[in-house]
């Protein structure tokens, strides 16, 4: 087994950690918690407000009918 492997994976996790620091924000249409804004997948901004979406296709439901989703 290759000595580096372990070191390249504890690597990667450090810097995907780093990626998403900040603060969590929840997808409208899962309501499930996304790491921060930057991990997001996608983005829209509706009456004046951006939320943030986990997948694409969550990002196309909130975009046939936004106030299903919005408080």
């Amino acid at each position: 087994m290759n000595a580096r492997i372990p070191v390249l994976v504890l690597a990667a996790l450090c810097a995907t950690f780093s990626f998403a620091q900040g603060k969590p924000v929840t997808c409208p249409v899962t309501r499930l918690d996304i790491p921060s804004a930057k991990v997001a997948v996608a983005k829209k901004v509706y009456k004046g407000k951006t939320y943030y979406f986990c997948t694409m296709n969550c990002k196309k439901c909130f975009d046939k009918n936004p106030k299903k989703y919005v408080k």
